[in-house]
This record gives C-alpha cells, sequence and structure tokens, in this order.
C-alpha cells in the first residue's frame, strides 16, 4: 500500500512539473501582437466599428491574467460625439484574469475585469441615430478566401469594475447634453439573470450613488430581431438611488419595476419612492432644471408605458413651498388609480392670511391629458378654498373640451381679503360657469349680495380671436357711498397734498413768481378700446351716491372695433331726471371723445382720476353740459376741447387747509375757517366756456355757514394754469369783512394775492354789517345746472363753532395790523 502512495506522489509531481513546464513555454511562445490583432479584429465584427488597441499583454503564470492599454471603440460612420471626436469609448489601463479553458473555444472570458481612466461620450442624432446601437458586421461571403477556416475570438466577462471615469451625453434629437464623473461603477454576476451593479460619481458639487440589479446584460446587447415585448418578457430593475452633498445624503429613492423592450426604453411598468430634503438641493446635480424651492418631498408613484407615461398611482407630500413668494406650509396629492379622483390639499399663507386649500380635481389620467395639451372626458371636481374668514367652494366637471361649475363663496368682512377693499359684511356670491368649446364662458344665475347691495345677472365670455363681453346685470340697491368708504359710512375723498410752504413774511399783495409748468403730453391709451368688444345692459332700482337716492337706473355699454357707446345712462333724481351719454372712437382718426351729461351725479373722488390730482371736497357732484374734444394724447384733447360745462353740489363737505391754500390764510377767509379739519358746504356752482384750450369760468359760486366765495376767471386745460379773481366774505357775527384775491399758478401750486387790478391799484376793505353769506345759492346753482333742475341746499347752519374775534383780531386777519 505505501508503494502505491508513493509511486502516485511522484507521479503527481511529474505530473506538476511537466504542466507548469508545458505552460512556460507556451507563455513564452503567445504571439502577443497577434493575440491583439484577433481581439481587435473580434470586437469589430461584432460591433461594426473601428477599434485600436496599444498593447495586450497575456500571461500564463503565475495566473493566467492579461493587461492591455490604449482601447477605443470609434462611433457609427457619420456620427460624432462632442466636438467632433470620432472615438464614443476609450479605455485606459485594463485588467483581468483569464480562463484557460474558454480559450480552446475562441473565447476570452476576463474575470474580475478592472479598469481605469475611461471616457464614454454617447451620441444621438436630430434623425434618433444612437452611437450605443452595436450593428454586428455583415460576414464574408462564400467566395472569401477566409470564410470557414479562421473561428472568430468572442469575450466575456462575469463582473468588472471601472475607476476613474467620464460619461457623457448629447442627444440631438431630445436636444439635451451633459456629462458626469463616475468614481466607480461595479457590476457582478454579469451573465446571469439579474446582474449587481453598484455606482458612485458626481456632478457639479454634488455626488450620487445607485445599486441594485437589473435584467440579463444580454437583451441590452442582442440584435438578433427578437421583439422582447411580443414575448412579454420583463426585463427587471431594481435600484436604490441617491445624492450626496457637503457630507450628508440630500435625497434618496427606488425604483422598482420592469422594462419589455429595455434596447428602447419601451414597455416600462415602475415603481419609485422618493424622499428629498429639499428640491432645490437636485439643482446641484442639475443646473439647467430650474427646481422650485420645496421643503421635506417624499412620496411614491407607479407609472408605466402607454405610448406615452401614464401615472396610475401617486401619493406625494410636502413641507415648505414658495409659490409667487407666497408660502405654503404643506400640501399633499394622492390617486390609488387612473382613474380615481386626484386629492389635493394645501395649508399656507396668502398676503399674510391663513389659507387651506383641499377637495378633488379630476384623476390622475384627466390631468396628464390636460398638462399634455389634450382636453380629456369630463372628470368630477369638488375644490373648497378658505382664508380669513371667506370659502369658496367649486362643484362641478371639468373636460370634454370644456367644463361645468358651481361656484359659491361667502366672506366675513372683504378686508380680510384685501385691505384697500371695502370693509363690507358678510358677502355672498354664486354663480354657474360653464367653459364651451372655442374658448367660451358662460357664466348664469349670478347673484352677490352684501350691505352695500346686491347683484344679479348673467354673462357671456368668448376668448376666440378678439375677447369679447356682453350680457344682462340688474340690482335692487348699490350703496356706493359705503363702497367708497370702505364700509365705514363716512364718505371718502383725498385731501390735496400741501404745498411748499411760503416764504416768512410775504407782502400781502405780492405776486410770487409762478414756476414753469410742465406741458401734459401723456398718450390717451385709445388702443385699450380695440382689445375687447363689449355688450353691457346694466339696471340698478335704487343707487346711493354721496346721500343722493338715483332711481331706475339704466346704463348700456356697447364696444365695438374701438368704438366705445354708453347710451343713454339714465335714472330718476329726488330733483328731477338724470341723463349721460358717452362716445369715445378709437378707430377715428384722430380718435374723438364726444361727452353729454343732462345732468349726471358722480362722486367727488371720481374727479380726482379726471383731473389728474386730488379733491378737495365730499359730496355729490352734479354735471351738465357738452364737451367734444379730438387727438391721441391728454394735451390734444385739452386744446381741442370745445363745448360747456357746469358743476355744483350742495350739502356736501369742504376741506379747510385745500380751500385756505388756494384763497390764502392771511384773507379774511382765515377767520371762519380754522386750520385742519371740514367746513359744511352749502353749496358750490361753477359754470365754464371751452375752447381754445382754455375754460372761461363765467360763475364762481361758493357758500358755507360762515363764508361765502364769489368770482370768475380762467383755467388752462391742458396745464391747469390759474388766472382767478374772486372775492371771499366772511361773516362775523353781526358784521363781515371780505377782500378781492387774484389766484394765479396752477391747480398743484396756487398764489393767492390781494387783488388791485379791480380798484385802480387800492385794495377795497368792507367792515359792517352785512347778510349771511351763505345766502345767494339759487342764482348760482341756476347758472352752473343751465336751468336743469336739481336738489336744493339745506336750511342754513351754522359753521363749526368757535369764538368770534375782535374787532382788532379782524384787522389783523386782514394784514393791516401785526
Amino acid at each position: 500500500m505505501r508503494g502505491w502512495m508513493k509511486f502516485g506522489a511522484g507521479a503527481g509531481i511529474v505530473v506538476l512539473v511537466m504542466v507548469l513546464s508545458g505552460a512556460m513555454l507556451l507563455d513564452r511562445s503567445l504571439d502577443q501582437d497577434r493575440l491583439r490583432r484577433a481581439v481587435i479584429a473580434s470586437v469589430e465584427k461584432q460591433s461594426g466599428r473601428t477599434v485600436t488597441l496599444q498593447s495586450l499583454r497575456v500571461s500564463l503564470l503565475p495566473s493566467p491574467h492579461v493587461e492591455a492599454q490604449g482601447f477605443t471603440l470609434g462611433n457609427p460612420e457619420g456620427l460624432a460625439s462632442d466636438g467632433g471626436d470620432p472615438v464614443m469609448l476609450r479605455l485606459g489601463d485594463v485588467q483581468a484574469r483569464i480562463g484557460l479553458w474558454p480559450l480552446l473555444r475562441h473565447v476570452v472570458r476576463l474575470d474580475g475585469l478592472q479598469i481605469r481612466h475611461a471616457s464614454l461620450a454617447l451620441a444621438r442624432d436630430p434623425d434618433g441615430r444612437a452611437n450605443w446601437q452595436m450593428h454586428p458586421a455583415r460576414a464574408p461571403g462564400r467566395g472569401s478566401a477566409s470564410a470557414g477556416h479562421e473561428q472568430p475570438w468572442g469575450v466575456a466577462f462575469d463582473s468588472v469594475l471601472l475607476m476613474d471615469a467620464k460619461v457623457s451625453l448629447r442627444d440631438s434629437q431630445a436636444h439635451r447634453s451633459g456629462a458626469v464623473h463616475v468614481a466607480h461603477l461595479e457590476g457582478s454576476e454579469l451573465e446571469s439573470q439579474r446582474p449587481a451593479l453598484s455606482l458612485a460619481g458626481s456632478h457639479g458639487d454634488a455626488g450620487f450613488t445607485a445599486d441594485g440589479t437589473i435584467g440579463p446584460i444580454a437583451r441590452l446587447l442582442a440584435d438578433d430581431g427578437r421583439s422582447p415585448s411580443r414575448h412579454g418578457e420583463a426585463w427587471p430593475v431594481a435600484l436604490r438611488i441617491g445624492e450626496q452633498a457637503d457630507g450628508r445624503t440630500l435625497a434618496h429613492g427606488s425604483i422598482e419595476g420592469g422594462l419589455t423592450d429595455p434596447r428602447s426604453g419601451r414597455g416600462y411598468d415602475l415603481s419609485a419612492s422618493f424622499h428629498i430634503g429639499a428640491l432645490g438641493d437636485l439643482n446641484r446635480l442639475f443646473p439647467h432644471a430650474g427646481l422650485p424651492p420645496v421643503q421635506a418631498l417624499h412620496g411614491s408613484l407607479h407609472v408605466v408605458d402607454t405610448g406615452r407615461p401614464l401615472l396610475t398611482a401617486l401619493q406625494v407630500q410636502a413641507g415648505t413651498t414658495l409659490v409667487h413668494g407666497e408660502t405654503l406650509s404643506s400640501w399633499r396629492l394622492s390617486a390609488a388609480s387612473p382613474d380615481a379622483p386626484l386629492a389635493v390639499g394645501a395649508d399656507g399663507s396668502w398676503q399674510g392670511r391663513t389659507l387651506r386649500l383641499h377637495g378633488t380635481a379630476g384623476t390622475l389620467r384627466t390631468v396628464q391629458a390636460m398638462s399634455g395639451g389634450s382636453m380629456p372626458p369630463a372628470t368630477p371636481v369638488q375644490l373648497v378654498l378658505e382664508t380669513a374668514g371667506a370659502a369658496l367652494q367649486a362643484q362641478g366637471q371639468l373636460g370634454g373640451e370644456g367644463g361645468d361649475l358651481t361656484l359659491h363663496g361667502t366672506a366675513a368682512d372683504l378686508r380680510a381679503l384685501w385691505a384697500s377693499s371695502p370693509g363690507l359684511g358678510p358677502v355672498a356670491v354664486t354663480a354657474r360657469v360653464v367653459v364651451q368649446p372655442g374658448r367660451a364662458v358662460q357664466v348664469s344665475n349670478l347673484s352677490l349680495t352684501s350691505d352695500a347691495g346686491d347683484l344679479e345677472g348673467a354673462l357671456s365670455l368668448s376668448l376666440h380671436g378678439k375677447p369679447s363681453l356682453s350680457g344682462q346685470l340688474t340690482s335692487n340697491r348699490l350703496d356706493l357711498d359705503r363702497l367708497a368708504s370702505g364700509g365705514t359710512g363716512v364718505r371718502a375723498g383725498t385731501a390735496a397734498a400741501p404745498p411748499p410752504p411760503s416764504p416768512a413774511g410775504a407782502v400781502p399783495g405780492a405776486r410770487a413768481p409762478v414756476p414753469p409748468v410742465s406741458p401734459v403730453q401723456e398718450d390717451v391709451p385709445w388702443a385699450l378700446l380695440h382689445r375687447v368688444d363689449l355688450d353691457l345692459r346694466m339696471r340698478v332700482a335704487a343707487l346711493l351716491v354721496d346721500a343722493q337716492t338715483l332711481r331706475g337706473v339704466t346704463a348700456h355699454v356697447a364696444l365695438q372695433g374701438g368704438h366705445l357707446l354708453i347710451d343713454p345712462v339714465q335714472a330718476q333724481g329726488s330733483a328731477g331726471p338724470v341723463f349721460a351719454r358717452l362716445e369715445a372712437d378709437a378707430s377715428a382718426s384722430p380718435p374723438h371723445l364726444d361727452v353729454t351729461m343732462h345732468p349726471l351725479f358722480l362722486p367727488a373722488s371720481a374727479l380726482a382720476g379726471w383731473l389728474g390730482q386730488p379733491v378737495p371736497m365730499r359730496g355729490a357732484i352734479e354735471l351738465v353740459g357738452t364737451i367734444r374734444a379730438q387727438g391721441e394724447t391728454r394735451r390734444a384733447l385739452a386744446d381741442s376741447a370745445s363745448g360747456h360745462v357746469g358743476a355744483s353740489m350742495v350739502n356736501g363737505s369742504l376741506d379747510n387747509d385745500a380751500l385756505l391754500r388756494l384763497l390764502g390764510r392771511s384773507m379774511p377767509l382765515s377767520l371762519a375757517l380754522p386750520k385742519g379739519g371740514t367746513t359744511d358746504l352749502r353749496c358750490l356752482a361753477l359754470h365754464a366756456r371751452l375752447g381754445d384750450g382754455r375754460a372761461s369760468l363765467d360763475t364762481i359760486s361758493l357758500r358755507t355757514g360762515r363764508a361765502s366765495v364769489d368770482g370768475q376767471g380762467v383755467v388752462g386745460l391742458p396745464d391747469g394754469a390759474l388766472d382767478l379773481h374772486l372775492v371771499p366774505f366772511v361773516t362775523l357775527g353781526g358784521a363781515g369783512a371780505s377782500l378781492p384775491v387774484r389766484v394765479t399758478g396752477t391747480l398743484r401750486q396756487a398764489h393767492p394775492a390781494f387783488d388791485t387790478s379791480s380798484t385802480d391799484g387800492r385794495t377795497t376793505l368792507v367792515i359792517g354789517p352785512q347778510d349771511e353769506a351763505s345766502e345767494g345759492c339759487d342764482a348760482a346753482l341756476r347758472a352752473a345746472r343751465e336751468d336743469v333742475p336739481g336738489p336744493a341746499p339745506s336750511a342754513a347752519a351754522p359753521g363749526q363753532r368757535h369764538k368770534n374775534p375782535k374787532p382788532l383780531d379782524i384787522l389783523r386777519g386782514l394784514g393791516l395790523f401785526r
């Protein structure tokens, strides 16, 4: 027995020595250059590309392995990478172990393949031809001398480790490009049905990782005409991905599912989950993404390929999000299937007010169809928006190239929504909104109620081509006083801003220099009349304007092709009928304006926009007359204005400081109008004729409880230049005082002074018993109203009570003593 063991050991040693000796002889006899050429030829044949290999060394001892440098794989003919580079793949150093037995089958099997310093430049042209699509070279014909005499070499490997590589993409079809650095890419069990992958790389200052398993590599490389989708074979994917920067994980997620056609990226059925600390951090990986600032975004989704991506399930939640400068503290979206209602919700703030949105809005299928530009079938919508004691509910259907929604809104106080809005409450509005094909919107069953009145009616809006709006609105009661006052019941108005103070010690009668006035050249926005067409009719049973009630108010507004006609505006006032007509024709050359008032009542504050400056009065202005003008600019309208106009007011109020700035604080009026506050205005009457760029005032009359102003003068229409001759009169108990005043300057900066022109250079002063200054409204009002009936002033009442001045104080107030 021992002999046999000795014999076996000796025989083994002999065999081992023979094998090692043969290996050494084979190692030395290998033709390295021929093997290099064979590898090049085999890869070129299988890829159909040009291949270069600078060096290749195969060693069998101490273990079979291969080393290579300078490998390149070219692009398809006519397709280049960035910068016109003809090379798609470059490999620096390549090392691997070699399997001996596969060599007998002309297969170079590389185990533990390691590649350092590589670059991969992926490219696709506008026609969709991609350089990562491999097409083996055609086999030579039967007459080829090499046919059947040389078996091609194949290359196989089961694991790979790639270190320090650059991957770039230039996709001319999808208009995308970019490049990333790969620190390492490791693949194992690459010949199995579930190869494992591990990737780490960076783009910019952020890193990314991915690891998991995919389907067989052969499915990606095969080009035998098989259609994986036809066989229904899913190519599985299970990956975990992440983003890192500054030593921490910024985002992570997972993707699981499969693709039936992995070569073209089709037939996918994938589920994904994600958690992103701040969505903006992804901009570090994708600098051109422009992702919004969303915090704590996480959720899951399921997407399938139906010819285009279709979300079949979605659940997303997010924390703080900025939307157009406003903050959402959280928001959420969820749907269990493509046709299940999409639940939406959001909590946040809007202009400093809390906001909450909840309900359902369509489905995943309809939302995606709308985002793609197509209209889905009708789908239910039910949303509620709540903020600052107000709520708006929308319920109905959207889709099918239209929609049908019922809106219902309530608000306890409008000022809780808009600080500048009237403080009305409670306010309620309901309406049915029908969106029709052709971009048409019908609003019916409109109903609005508030403390300031009510409104009902129907509107039709067309957005096809030029927008057009038509409809009818009716109201039982509208309180413009309450709307203008912000809901406080106090009539609104704006006092004129005080001009720079006059120099100390100004001499009465001295004329201050008039500052130069910039000409008014602003263009009139005539073009706005061409942007929309209107046909609106309105009826108000009772309209309250500055304590005046107008009944049976009707108006018709028509705008067609730049021609605006408001005809008529009719009502019945307390003193008679109200009528107005306005025509503005922007289609004419030059454009023209025609206004008729017989009479027209407006809040005094409404004149501020027309005059371009605040109005120091509160109350209802009654306007009569006719004005015609033409021109492109405000100056042209003012220069061409013709006609006549009268303005009157009764039972209003007057800003004391504004009138004193006009007439001068050293004049008698300052004795009856204390500084600050307002004074009750019994009547105001103005009448002017327009022409030659000015308004010639033949009537100027004002009455308060203790003072009056009468006179005449001229006002320049383009620039507001003043040349007024006024006589203010003050009643002081049983006595009175008056002093002529001439006002020059402009409406914005008046310069009052003693008027010596009417007395040959001498100042006229009257002190003694006089009639009450408040008398004399009737004649002035008839002139201003052009004999049109109007409301009468209330009975004379004392003004603000204050101690009557002594005679010496009167003389001092007149500037005669100091």
